[in-house]
């Protein structure tokens, strides 16, 4: 009996290991399809947010808050990450006005980074620096065919090599650069003061 349970483990391993590689190289591949990480869900006068058909919805209520933004508890998949890879979401605004922004939030022990796209077709890269208690904009760039992006999803594309970095908004480059870090302790997607998105997905991906 013994045997025979070893036999089934062996090949319950084997199976999930040809499954990961079929899959592909993905560090994440949340698709909203279940809330298996953690991620927020809330009803509150201040904000909604959480995953219904496949989305991940963010609506900021309260306009005299920065932002609202939603993360996954189960952080993991950020441990040991390797030298290349690249992070995608596509997300579709849902209302918003004041050219309020949405897009992704990487965040180290002390540093914050924000990619952010605004329906003025604006993509934009701040760094917060908890130390020094400020944020300065690193980058800020007028994305061409801004009427055709502002009524359908926007993909976002972060692509990184140990420091170095490059954003991109529907494939356009918006910039590029070098981050103070190499460590993430957080990821999260956000939208700013009254304004409403949902997420398709959030995928980080090994670049071979």
């Amino acid at each position: 009996m013994k045997k025979y349970n070893l036999a089934v483990i062996i090949v319950l391993l084997l199976s999930a290991k040809s499954y990961a590689q079929s899959a592909g190289e993905f560090i994440l591949n949340e698709n909203f399809d279940r809330n298996r990480m953690g991620w927020a869900e809330e009803y509150t006068s201040s904000h909604y947010t959480g995953i219904k058909e496949g989305f991940l919805f963010i609506v900021s209520k309260d306009t005299t808050k920065e932002r609202t933004s939603n993360g996954p508890q189960n952080v993991a998949f950020l441990w040991d990450m390797p030298e290349e890879y690249e992070i995608t979401t596509a997300a579709e605004r849902l209302k918003s006005f004041n050219d309020t922004r949405y897009g992704v939030i990487l965040s180290s022990a002390t540093l914050t980074y924000k990619f952010s796209y605004s329906e003025s077709g604006m993509a934009e890269l701040t760094e917060y620096d908890a130390n020094k208690e400020e944020e300065l904009y690193v980058f800020s760039k007028k994305i061409s065919n801004t009427e055709k992006t502002n009524t359908a999803a926007v993909n976002f594309k972060i692509t990184i090599a140990g420091r170095q970095y490059t954003f991109y908004i529907n494939d356009q480059k918006a910039g590029s650069g070098e981050f103070s870090t190499k460590s993430w302790e957080g990821i999260r997607l956000f939208v700013t003061s009254g304004a409403a998105a949902k997420f398709d997905y959030l995928k980080i991906k090994k670049i071979k």
